[in-house]
């Protein structure tokens, strides 16, 4: 901003710019009736360029990584020049800028080799110069094997200098190579294993075929797949229940910093509700104060028109979403501390009974529980066994002696 009120001479001046602007395309500084510095331009495309006349634009266009990517911008019609590009091993198509927005579109390229007399466009990339093809489509540079027609293009951002005449920068090439106001975003590529974790981004959590979340870093685990799973050994979960006891205490600890959380973001809130409410309140007087006092120049936004005059959304009023949101933070939080709390009456004495062994001792008597359990099990079954088989000798016997009759019987009479 120091920059541009120099440039345009501006002092004493308030530089306004909205929030977050979009980013547009603007012809780059190519003028053909400006041989050297047209020539140099075309130059920065093809080499590198350290000595001679040309240093100085190549500092302020320096080379760039090739795999740069650029981030959202909104399309512009202009007078730009085009490029032309064709070849006879077609790798990529760039697109087809719309013609009438070309003043003038001349051939950049025809072959593959950057070295050939005919090519004006190579593949170097340069900060601050673009290449806009159509559509979405801007890129870096314009790589070999490509087909299609692109204006080399520069990106701009909406700004406003008010000082002692209020003057909107313009929005159009301003025709001098030094002119450094333009504002680009330039994304990296991402290389993988280069950057951190960071849980708010890239996560690599997933949820699998059968419906288990996948991907937690080890860092940010709370209990180990493979210990738990020695753990639900059959043998040894039998005599030692471990596992359970573990996931009762992290739910309770997961809970536990629920609470503390929901307790800390209500106490923020409320302090930046408390400081902002009077705040927007102090905006609101001092603006009224001062379109009182420029009432004859039309107010504030008067003077410095609709970019730079800002209204300030009330969101701390009763009906405020910021009031809204506060309030069923309080009740959610009120809701999950009266549902919180057991009523065990073993807390009452095992604690002091065995202190920091409460845990073993608790985990034992499970196991004892459940050997007993099992005990009963195996005497009930067993004890239904007995029961089976004497019924089957009972039956087994009483069809003998039925069987016997009947054949003493015949033997007898007949």
């Amino acid at each position: 901003m120091a920059q541009n009120a120099r440039e345009q001479k501006v002092s004493n001046c308030v530089a306004c710019a909205s929030a977050r602007p979009r980013l547009f395309i603007e012809p780059a500084p190519l003028h053909p009736e400006d041989q050297w510095g047209y020539d140099c331009m075309l130059r920065m495309t093809r080499e590198g360029v350290n000595t001679g006349n040309c240093t100085v634009l190549s500092s302020l266009f320096p080379p760039i990584d090739k795999q740069t990517k650029v981030g959202p911008f909104m399309p512009r019609k202009d007078n730009y020049t085009c490029f032309k590009f064709s070849t006879d091993k077609v790798k990529y198509k760039v697109g087809e800028i719309d013609p009438s927005w070309c003043s003038v579109t001349q051939t950049g390229r025809t072959t593959n080799n950057v070295s050939d007399a005919t090519t004006l466009i190579g593949t170097w990339a340069r900060s601050g110069l673009y290449y806009y093809c159509g559509h979405k489509t801007l890129l870096v540079r314009v790589p070999l094997g490509s087909v299609g027609t692109c204006a080399m293009v520069r990106l701009g951002a909406p700004l406003t200098l008010i000082g002692n005449q209020v003057k909107a920068i313009p929005q159009c090439n301003t025709r001098t190579l030094a002119a450094r106001r333009k504002r680009h975003v330039l994304v990296k590529r991402e290389v993988e294993g280069t950057h951190a974790y960071d849980p708010r981004m890239n996560s690599p959590t997933w949820i699998d075929s059968i419906k288990v979340p996948r991907g937690v870093p080890n860092e940010y685990k709370l209990a180990d797949q493979i210990a738990a799973g020695f753990e639900n050994l059959p043998i040894i979960s039998a005599f030692f229940p471990v596992t359970p006891n573990k996931n009762v205490d992290r739910i309770n600890y997961v809970h536990y910093n629920v609470l503390r959380l929901s307790n800390l973001t209500r106490d923020a809130m409320e302090g930046l509700a408390e400081q902002v409410g009077p705040t927007s309140l102090m905006g609101v007087q001092n603006r009224m104060a001062l379109d009182m006092l420029l009432a004859e120049k039309g107010g504030v936004c008067a003077m410095f028109g609709d970019q730079c005059c800002t209204f300030i959304p009330d969101n701390t009023a009763p009906d405020g979403s910021v009031t809204r949101a506060l309030e069923g933070l309080k009740s959610l939080s009120k809701t999950m501390h009266e549902h919180s709390g057991t009523d065990n009456p073993l807390e009452g004495w095992i604690p002091l009974v065995f202190g920091l062994w409460k845990g073993f001792v608790v985990s034992v008597m499970l196991s004892l529980s459940v050997l007993v359990g099992i005990y009963i099990y195996i005497y009930i079954y067993i004890y239904y066994i007995y029961i089976y088989i004497y019924i089957y000798i009972y039956i087994y016997i009483y069809i003998y002696i039925y069987i016997y009759n009947i054949y003493i019987y015949i033997y007898i009479y007949i």
